[in-house]
């Protein structure tokens, strides 16, 4: 059984290489560019936030929240957009959509009477 720290540590591992991986794209979208902002210094030993106040609030502000109380829950989601981000350059999508709504089928044949007619008409073939 995995422990925060492991769960942390595994978020950490991954948001580099997704991170690395986003700065390789080169990326022109400013919504892109937001997610490089958050951290700086990153390398394969790990990371550091922005040191500017106003970058690390947001970040902070946009993945620790009521529903992420946990650092790894936020790192996961960092995580999350950071791969959505390189899957959308990459013309990937990995991503589970919404299910549709099922189409409602209507029978072709309402009542026995109408099965019945239909085979006793002569086929035009």
């Amino acid at each position: 059984m995995s422990d925060l720290t492991s769960e942390r540590i595994a978020a950490i591992e991954l948001i580099i290489e997704e991170y690395q991986r986003l700065v390789n794209h080169n990326p022109e979208k400013e919504e892109y560019k937001k997610l490089l902002s958050y951290l700086f210094d990153v390398n394969s030993d790990g990371f550091r936030h922005s040191p500017n106040k106003i970058i690390q609030d947001e970040f902070f502000n946009r993945y620790l929240n009521d529903k992420t109380r946990y650092v790894c829950v936020m790192y996961t989601a960092y995580l999350i957009d950071l791969m959505k981000a390189n899957d959308q350059i990459e013309g990937i999508d990995r991503f589970p959509k919404k299910e549709l709504p099922k189409p409602e089928y209507k029978p072709i044949v309402k009542s026995i009477e109408d099965t019945l007619a239909l085979l006793d008409d002569d086929i035009p073939f």
